[in-house]
């Protein structure tokens, strides 16, 4: 039996701790609660491996991939009689791991001790960072675009890069990249530092851009070919109403996170020049991630936790890079004290806990799994995940009514047509969901004023002004109020109307 070679063995130490880390990780968030987005991402999953058809019997704003991308995860589970969300939280380690692996690749020359603090800052960027929103598009992206923009690092040094990583880094930058038409600024801006960096020596194609061109020409084709109803019937409606969930440029900007960008920039210019390449790269990146979210103009959390993790990832590169001593830090404070920052931030966050159910959930105390129960609600946090976690059977298309910003703000003179019908079809599409299968009870919330409705809106009222509706609704009575929310039970049995419609819910 061949001996062990000791230095091969110490030089292989931070691959090997990294390796130790992650299957404790794996362990340790096995049961890690995931958002209510993720949750309707599974629940949307196990409909379609059902047989249910994404966009024509579910209405859904963002585009297939998320979906896609989640059967596997939902079929496994179903097969191995396992939780699809720890599924899904093994699963997007696993593609952490692959990050990780390809870091090191790309940083092989690095001794030991740099290549272990390249790998432990990405580790944390793609863990901790993100823990509260983990498997969120913004996460998988932040998951894609660490490697390749180390890759574009490599090519702007002019070294050598094995054809499999390459490849590889560019199927994972490509899935994370494909999740939101945003995010391909990062290989847009990327390559148009590439392209000034080295002028006359530039090349576009090269095996990572070939991957993401052809992946992307894979997806729009695919599009086109199994969910040709995001193109004609959702997009239409996102184009009519979804710009009533925009916030005031002010409220997105004054958030605790772009404070610490803006302080982790102004750090950033302190750092020698030129620019490393690999600095360079990961500002970028942070940059083009920090451009998605203004650009989204909602101010959630969740697409924050792309720039904050890669710039994370970037201020520590950009200190290993440094010659580490005591005197050092005390004379460039900045770029430590931001990392921890960060990271702290993110540690008192926390997973993810969702307070805003509270009141949904003491009304629905007396539901029982297999209750069929409707959530009328501008809110999605209101329903879910608490539906899966309590559940119960979820009758409607819908996983949030995000239009009713739009139709509430928007006076009666003022909307468009396209707004007027996407109202009666709201109305058309819950009238018929309940009927097909009619809930046990029913939640309305009037959503009280606040950073998305300027009123109080009786959404009941609204749904009213269809005749069916109001005869189904008769079949209700309020029994319980808490703030906004009004609790309505079935009185008797309503016989449910089974037609071509109406979709088996899994």
């Amino acid at each position: 039996m061949p001996a062990t070679n000791p230095s091969r063995f110490r030089s292989m130490l931070p691959e090997i701790g990294i390796a130790l880390i992650l299957s404790v990780l794996l362990v340790a968030m096995w049961e890690l609660p995931v958002s209510h987005d993720v949750v309707w991402q599974l629940w949307i999953a196990r409909q379609m491996i059902h047989g249910t058809q994404l966009y024509a019997e579910i209405n859904e704003v963002n585009p297939p991939l998320w979906f896609w991308a989640a059967l596997p995860v939902q079929g496994l589970a179903e097969a191995l009689h396992l939780p699809a969300r720890s599924i899904l939280i093994a699963t997007t380690l696993g593609l952490i791991s692959l990050a990780l692996a390809l870091l090191s690749r790309l940083c092989a020359e690095e001794g030991p001790w740099r290549r272990a603090g390249v790998l432990f800052a990405a580790l944390l960027a793609m863990v901790l960072i993100p823990i509260h929103e983990f498997a969120q598009r913004e996460h998988l992206a932040l998951i894609g675009a660490l490697p390749y923009a180390m890759l574009a690092a490599r090519r702007a040094e002019g070294k050598a890069i094995p054809l499999w990583v390459a490849v590889l880094t560019g199927l994972l930058a490509a899935y994370g990249f494909a999740l939101k038409h945003y995010f391909l600024l990062i290989p847009i801006a990327l390559e148009a530092w590439l392209a000034l960096f080295h002028r006359a020596h530039w090349r576009l194609l090269r095996p990572e851009t070939l991957v993401l061109a052809l992946c992307g020409l894979a997806y729009g084709a695919a599009i086109f070919a199994f969910a040709p109803a995001f193109l004609d019937v959702q997009l239409p409606m996102v184009a009519a109403a979804y710009d009533g969930y925009k916030r005031p440029f002010i409220t997105v900007l004054l958030r605790t996170w772009t404070i610490l960008w803006a302080l982790g920039l102004i750090g950033a210019t302190n750092l020698p020049r030129p620019l490393h390449p690999r600095v360079m790269a990961g500002l970028l990146t942070s940059l083009c991630f920090i451009f998605s979210y203004f650009i989204q103009m909602k101010g959630w959390a969740y697409h924050a936790i792309s720039a904050s993790g890669a710039l994370f990832f970037t201020l520590g590169i950009a200190v290993l890079l440094q010659p580490l001593s005591w005197r050092w830090m005390v004379r460039h404070p900045s770029l430590p004290a931001m990392l921890l920052l960060l990271g702290a931030l993110s540690a008192n966050t926390g997973p993810y806990h969702n307070s805003t159910e509270a009141e949904t959930r003491a009304l629905l105390a007396r539901a029982r799994p297999g209750d069929p129960v409707a959530i009328l609600t501008v809110r999605s946090m209101r329903a879910w995940p608490l539906v899966e976690d309590a559940r119960l059977v979820w009758p409607l298309r819908l996983y949030s009514y995000w239009m009713l910003p739009a139709m509430a703000n928007t006076p009666e003179a003022e909307k468009t047509p396209q707004l007027k019908a996407l109202e009666e079809e709201i109305i058309r599409q819950t009238r018929e969901d309940l009927l097909c299968l009619p809930p046990r009870f029913i939640v309305a919330d009037d959503s009280s004023k606040t950073q998305y409705m300027h009123s109080r809106f009786d959404i009941i009222g609204f749904m009213k002004r269809d005749a069916a509706f109001r005869a189904f609704i008769g079949h209700y009575r309020p029994v319980r109020t808490s703030g906004p929310l009004t609790l309505w039970e079935r009185v008797g049995d309503i016989p449910p109307v089974r037609t071509p419609k109406c979709r088996t819910i899994s």
